[in-house]
């Protein structure tokens, strides 16, 4: 019997919450999420590794990587809780996490999200 990897990767944007505009403020989640590893609580998942939680294109964006699995629950498991990671870590610090290619359209302000 052959056996075969999962692995998943999925990336999100980082919205202002009180604006809902884009942020370049990657390496503030990413930090903040990096200190939650080994926290896991019910409110507060932690990382198992830093690796956990990437960069993307831009600062805007946050990449998340789940372990190669054995099984797609086991992928399953493992994106919930790398989402809940990012989550609290961007709420920590004053921002959202919205899974969509695009920031939403909403006048005309720019947004610095520069590598």
């Amino acid at each position: 019997m052959v056996t075969i990897g999962i692995g998943v990767e999925a990336e999100y944007l980082l919205l202002d919450s009180l604006t809902g505009l884009p942020t370049a403020e990657r390496p503030c989640v990413r930090a903040v999420a990096a200190a939650l590893r080994g926290w896991p609580t019910s409110a507060l998942p932690g990382l198992t590794d830093e690796a956990e939680v990437g960069p993307e294109q831009l600062k805007a964006q946050i990449e998340i990587s789940t372990p190669v699995c054995d099984a797609v629950d086991e992928v399953g498991s493992e994106l919930c809780r790398l989402q809940g990671a990012v989550h609290a870590a961007a709420r920590v610090v004053g921002y959202e996490v919205a899974a969509t290619g695009a920031a939403p359209a909403r006048g005309v302000a720019v947004t610095p999200v520069g590598r």
